[in-house]
């Protein structure tokens, strides 16, 4: 288990698998949705290809332009991903922190926890 969370357990490799998750392929959509550094996508995006989680896939020639797509193993992430989702839609109350607000969604990763 610690591998897996080494792999895909940080805020930013969850945010690129969401976006995957929900149909954005391109690096530009991803980026702009997350609000992630540039360096920090680019690093994900390779860890997350290297480990067989994403497939690199050309879809221009001129200039070379590529998107990403999950693989069946990445495929596999996805019930995992939305049990995540649905805990915290249960036990977590409250507007997404700013840090957390997708730009394109409105959607956000992280909330407040609920008073008890």
């Amino acid at each position: 288990m610690l591998g897996t969370l080494a792999l895909i357990g940080d805020f930013w490799t969850l945010g690129i698998l969401r976006c995957l998750m929900i149909g954005m392929h391109r690096y530009g959509e991803i980026q702009r949705d997350l609000g992630v550094a540039t360096n920090v996508l680019s690093d994900r995006l390779s860890r997350l290809v290297d480990a067989g989680i994403l497939d690199r896939v050309r879809y221009q020639d001129n200039p070379p332009r590529h998107e990403y797509r999950l693989t069946s193993a990445g495929e596999e992430l996805r019930p995992a991903i939305l049990a995540l989702k649905e805990w915290g839609d249960r036990h977590l109350t409250g507007p997404p922190s700013a840090e957390a607000q997708g730009a394109g969604t409105g959607q956000g990763a992280r909330r407040s926890p609920r008073a008890r």
